[in-house]
């Protein structure tokens, strides 16, 4: 069940297969990406008769007017409709839940077995019998049967319009700091609030004006937790004829990933862009073919060369266009974001194979110029080759952006034209009205009104006939408006035919998108299956702390860690080589997941790394609190120094006072160090901070310290010790 507020477009767009076009101006076919027979589509019915017509969005609005629902005021809409004063209606809030959308259906075999039975027309009764008798009939507006999806199933739309009283709003009483209630609750004669065996009390209703439409919009008592799991009983009490029955009460059981179902479920649509997908590979690997025998011939003199390992020309040649092919066709491990990286990233791959191939061709015993030189060039040409199958698959990305830039160019001019027709046509009417006051003659003047002018005042003419027998008139209004709205007309369809093209274009985009994130997902899958289950659990670690940008992991994390690479691996060796795979591993796995929230900043894991690195040495304990320590022994010692400084900036104060003292003997204290070199370490920092004319007198005070035999005595006036 879904609930539905307004007219709900995506929701309505999928159980109605239209969706509205502003552009055109009217509903036009929609198509789900849960599809996946277009040949069945035709099957789908409207099966409440009375919503048949009208559709299922207006026999939603036709019960709520029914009842005297509203989008707009009652006084806006009376001045509106012009309607009778005594007509009762009530306005409905933007948020309101105006419709519960459920969908009823079952596994995909038994469904099919229905079908095949013939037995759906009585399943779609029953089914839609029990919502009228739970929600009554009126409410049940329409229920609209999908068979072109996955299994057969039905769509039911209740309005939730009830003419009950609400229920009394319960909740425990909230105080103040004044120990006043916040809101006002049902109290009794002594004013102490009333509350239940629960401890809740019931909420006062404010005071509101009278409605006349005694009837509400109930979503929120209908749908509870208790009736819910009403409604899945019965339901099932009335199918259990067509051999359905209730699911499991309280099942936990979570949808499986389509990863994990077999090939045999994989749609049609998935199937053909696999196979789009194994034509474009094999495309290239013809080109390559066609290559080997083009370079074969373009340079016989090479022909006949061998390698140091006796490889000749044509398998040397051979290994390295499909060592291109290869490096073409595999991802950059999602770290490149642009067109721009990824072209650089595949040439820099191609010349390194380029001039490998190369190299193999030199040999180390030498050879003659001529073939040195055939060589040279054979290796830039071959590249040439490369770089132009690589840019390729950038410039249909180029193409498209142009054909965009050309239709918003398209666009801007129309506007233009139009806004000028639209002065040319106020200017005129101005001209002709002129005309008209000013006239005498009534007969001229409406000759003029007739006739189409320019902008400057010159006429409107139109010619005709041939070269010898040419003609020309002047047009009138109505022939001039006629024409610049074909005009316009002609220019508007080419412009809406454009943008159609431009929608099937990016829909392709984005189902060819969809289709790769699959494939991800399942190359993960099937590269997770090769590991233990440990070892996953330490890569999904550092990969959630990765993602939540953590420098060091929480001590729950660490010993989960710790406990698998010490179970697993007995020596030091062996653990910090399992924790080294573990992060290769995360890096492999995120990108793979395609994951459009978040980009993976390869810099922000090495902190983990040398983290888990000190877990696999067993220095991890030791590490933090040697850090622990530090932390603690610098906000001590910047606590000494800001004592110093305010003793030193103080020009009353010429001793250090108690508190002062304290702050810097419990630094010397922790620290444990000699007190002369750790004075002199506070010294260093604190004199620029004190004003010239008083650092003497503060560095007295603060060698009085050094040997600790000061500290504890205070002097009579209060001043310091």
């Amino acid at each position: 069940m879904d609930k539905q507020t307004g007219n709900a477009g995506g929701l309505s767009a999928h159980i109605d297969r239209e969706v509205y076009d502003a552009e055109l101006d009217r509903m036009v076919p929609f198509r789900p990406k849960s599809v996946r027979d277009d040949s069945r589509t035709m099957l789908n019915r409207e099966c409440i008769a009375s919503a048949k017509k009208i559709g299922r969005t207006q026999a939603i609005w036709n019960r709520l007017k029914e009842e005297g629902f509203s989008s707009e005021s009652p006084d806006k809409k009376k001045k509106k409709d012009n309607a009778n004063t005594d007509k009762k209606t009530r306005k409905l809030k933007k948020d309101a839940v105006i419709a519960l959308c459920f969908v009823c259906s079952s596994d995909e075999d038994t469904m099919k077995q229905i079908e095949a039975e013939g037995r759906l027309d009585e399943w779609i009764d029953a089914t839609v019998d029990w919502f009228r008798q739970e929600f009554g009939e009126k409410n049940v507006v329409s229920a609209v049967l999908h068979m072109d999806e996955t299994s057969p199933h039905l769509h039911v739309t209740i309005v939730p319009i009830t003419h009950e009283p609400p229920k009394p709003r319960k909740e425990k009483p909230k105080f103040g700091e004044d120990g006043k209630p916040l809101r006002k609750y049902e109290t009794d004669e002594d004013g102490n609030i009333i509350l239940d065996e629960k401890g809740r009390a019931i909420v006062k209703k404010r005071a509101y004006k009278k409605q006349k439409v005694t009837a509400r919009l109930a979503a929120r008592d209908i749908c509870n937790p208790k009736a819910m799991e009403r409604w899945q009983t019965d339901y099932a009490k009335v199918l259990a004829p067509f051999g359905l029955h209730r699911g499991i009460v309280g099942s936990k059981q979570k949808r499986v990933p389509p990863a994990e179902w077999n090939l045999k479920h994989v749609n049609g649509e998935l199937m053909a862009v696999e196979k789009e997908v194994e034509q474009a590979k094999a495309d290239l690997k013809k080109w390559g073919s066609i290559l080997i025998d083009e370079k074969a011939l373009e340079y016989p003199g090479l022909t006949k060369m061998k390698s140091n390992d006796g490889r000749t020309f044509e398998q040397l040649l051979t290994e390295a266009i499909n060592d291109i092919i290869t490096a073409i066709n595999t991802p950059v491990d999602g770290m490149f974001t642009t067109q721009k990286q990824w072209r650089n990233q595949k040439v820099k791959e191609v010349k390194a194979i380029v001039t490998n191939l190369q190299t193999e061709l030199f040999g180390n015993n030498g050879i003659d110029y001529a073939h040195k030189k055939a060589i040279t060039a054979f290796g830039k040409d071959l590249y040439k080759e490369a770089k132009a199958v690589i840019a390729h698959t950038i410039k249909e990305n180029e193409q498209l952006k142009t054909k965009v830039t050309e239709l918003e160019k398209k666009i801007s001019d129309l506007l233009d034209d139009y806004k000028l027709v639209k002065k040319q046509n106020t200017e005129l009417n101005t001209r002709v009205t002129q005309l008209k006051a000013e006239s005498q003659n009534y007969k001229e003047s409406w000759e003029l009104e007739k006739l189409a002018w320019h902008e400057d005042g010159s006429p409107v003419m139109e010619e005709s006939g041939g070269r010898w027998l040419r003609k020309t008139r002047q047009l009138t209004n109505k022939e001039y408006q006629k024409w610049l709205k074909e005009q316009f007309e002609n220019k508007r369809k080419e412009l809406v035919e454009e943008k159609m093209a431009h929608q099937r274009e990016r829909e392709e985009e984005w189902r060819e998108r969809q289709t790769h994130k699959r494939h991800m997902k399942e190359i993960k899958e099937m590269v997770l299956a090769m590991f233990s289950l440990n070892f996953r659990k330490v890569v999904q670690i550092i990969i959630d702390h990765w993602k939540a940008d953590l420098k060091e992991f929480a001590h729950d994390a660490m010993e989960e860690i710790k406990r698998i690479v010490f179970g697993d691996e007995s020596t030091t060796k062996g653990r910090e080589l399992y924790v080294s795979d573990a992060f290769v591993w995360a890096k492999v796995f995120t990108g793979l997941e395609e994951d459009d929230s978040w980009k993976p900043d390869y810099a922000k894991l090495e902190p983990l790394r040398e983290d888990a690195m000190r877990i696999a040495d067993g220095t991890w304990e030791s590490y933090r609190i040697e850090l622990a320590w530090k932390e603690k022994r610098g906000e001590l010692f910047d606590s000494a120094v800001a004592a110093i400084v305010e003793m030193g900036n103080n020009s009353y104060q010429k001793h250090l006072d108690q508190e002062q003292a304290d702050a810097i003997e419990d630094f010397i204290s922790f620290d444990g160090g000699e007190r002369g070199e750790l004075c002199n370490e506070i010294w260093n920092v604190a004199q620029y901070s004190i004003q010239s004319q008083w650092r003497n007198i503060t560095h007295d005070a603060l060698m009085e310290l050094r040997t600790g035999e000061l500290y504890g005595q205070s002097y009579g006036n209060g001043q310091g010790i």
